[in-house]
């Protein structure tokens, strides 16, 4: 979405503010400079760096999957462990265990039988 965009949907939540500050906010979100937000800058905007201990935790169980200390884990890996039992979409039955993971590979912007960086965990969480 482009800044208009952004400033539209503050204020449709309720958040009323000018737009040259909406401008200004956007522009933070804007990692990449295109003009354009993503849902992962606005999420990273949000909750910023994990901290020490969250960090210790992604490092510990991405370190499982990047078995021979690449900087890259294989998705094919990471699906053999994957578990949405509790998710409550998979207990409904609105989406499949293999729909589930390749929305969960979706955030990452990889798609199924591809390798996720450590960056991009990083990033993410």
């Amino acid at each position: 979405m482009n800044s208009q965009d952004f400033f539209s949907c503050l204020s449709n939540c309720g958040l009323h503010i000018i737009k040259e500050d909406a401008s200004l906010i956007s522009r933070f979100i804007d990692k990449d400079g295109s003009g354009m937000l993503n849902f992962e800058d606005f999420l990273f905007a949000l909750r910023g760096r994990p901290n020490e201990e969250r960090q210790s935790v992604i490092d510990f169980v991405y370190g499982i999957f990047d078995k021979e200390k690449k900087g890259v884990a294989d998705a094919n890996e990471m699906k053999k462990v994957f578990n949405c039992q509790k998710h409550p979409k998979f207990k409904m039955g609105k989406l499949t265990e293999t729909e589930m993971f390749y929305l969960y590979l979706k955030n990452f912007n990889h798609k199924v039988n591809t390798t996720v960086t450590k960056k991009v965990i990083k990033y993410f969480f």
